[in-house]
This record gives structure tokens, C-alpha cells and sequence, in this order.
């Protein structure tokens, strides 16, 4: 959901496939470390149900306000600065690897039994391959999600450039990008509204 969330805010394809993976790949190195035996206090901490209790209410503050741009006025949310630095490599890749801790204590039986494996002098060379393979699983879903996303912009820049003259291109370029942004943003206040009362 964060990473539905920051694809809306990025305005170029490029970006969107560059700073998507690069979310991504903050993740799955979290759930690869995790797989190792790190981060094991957040498997037993309560803190993982409060952080999606509390990104559910702010991914559903966040869609309401921007599904009302989509009628009206935008909102400027940071200094076009700050937004730049919060949505630089860096930052993405820092955010998709700590939201990716909070969501351990959900790990399931395979991933958990993997960090036992790895604990194990016998059974670690074993092990390594499925922890590559289950830490992808892990991500694959986002994968998925960008994937989608960045082929619709696509898309739709294509259909922008074909609806007349150079001028237009712009114009249209922005009215299918706000019916994504209209889209997205209706999906994530839907998984906001599961997560809160789920």
C-alpha cells in the first residue's frame, strides 16, 4: 500500500519503474536479513498490528484527499524540495525496508522455519536458496503492482500523443494520469479500509 502510494506521487514512467524497484529491493533485503535470523524482536512485538492500524488510517486520509483533487483543487502536501528529497533512491529504498519490519510478525510458517534452518551448521547450505526464493515470494506482489501500474502510463502516454496536436499532448497526458492517480487511490482506500478493520 505505501508503495501504491508513492507511485501516485511520481510523476514520470521512468521514475516509476527506477524508484518502484529500488522500494522493492529495500524489502526484500529486509525479508532476506529477516529469513537470516535479524530483526527477530519484531516477529513477538505488538508494534507490527499498531503500524497497519496507523498506515490504514493514513493511506485512507491520503486517497480521500487525493480522490477530491481528482474534483477539484490539488493539494500541495510537501515544498516541492522536501518531496524531492523524501522521494530520492535513498529515501524510497530506506522506507520499503523499514515498513517491510513491521510486517513480520505476520511471517508465515516457511519463513520462520527457514531462519531455524539457517541457525543450523548442518542445514544452513540448504537453506540458502530458499531463503532467496521465499524473499522474492514475499515481494512478488509488488513486483506485480508496479509492473501494472508503470504498463498503464504507458498506455496512456500513448493514447496522449495519438489525440492530436503537440500542444495537446500535455493536457492529455495530465487527464489520464489523474484518472490513474483516481483509480490507485481508490484501491488503496480500499485495502486502508481492510487493514483498519480486518
Amino acid at each position: 500500500m505505501i508503495l501504491l502510494i508513492i507511485l501516485t506521487v511520481l510523476d514520470e514512467k521512468e521514475n516509476i519503474l527506477k524508484k518502484g524497484f529500488t522500494y522493492i529491493l529495500g524489502a526484500y533485503l529486509a525479508f532476506f536479513f529477516f529469513s537470516l535470523g535479524f530483526f527477530s524482536w519484531f516477529t513477538h512485538s505488538r508494534i507490527g498490528y499498531f503500524f497497519y492500524k496507523v498506515v490504514a488510517v493514513a493511506a485512507i486520509v491520503y486517497a480521500i484527499v487525493r480522490i477530491r483533487e481528482f474534483f477539484g483543487q490539488p493539494t500541495q502536501w510537501f515544498p516541492k524540495g522536501q518531496l524531492k528529497a523524501l522521494l530520492s533512491y535513498v529515501s524510497v529504498f530506506v522506507i520499503g525496508f523499514i515498513a517491510s519490519f513491521f510486517t513480520f510478525s505476520s511471517a508465515n510458517t516457511s519463513l520462520l522455519s527457514l531462519r531455524i534452518l539457517m541457525g543450523d551448521e548442518v542445514t544452513r547450505w540448504m537453506a540458502w536458496p530458499l531463503v532467496l526464493y521465499y524473499s522474492f515470494i514475499f515481494v512478488i506482489m509488488m513486483i506485480i503492482a508496479l509492473l501494472i501500474v508503470y504498463l498503464i502510463r504507458c498506455e496512456l502516454n500513448l493514447r496522449a500523443k495519438h489525440q492530436g496536436k503537440e500542444k495537446k499532448i500535455d493536457a492529455w497526458k495530465k487527464h489520464y494520469l489523474k484518472i490513474l492517480n483516481l483509480i490507485v487511490n481508490g484501491i488503496t482506500l480500499l485495502i486502508g479500509l481492510i487493514l483498519l478493520f480486518v
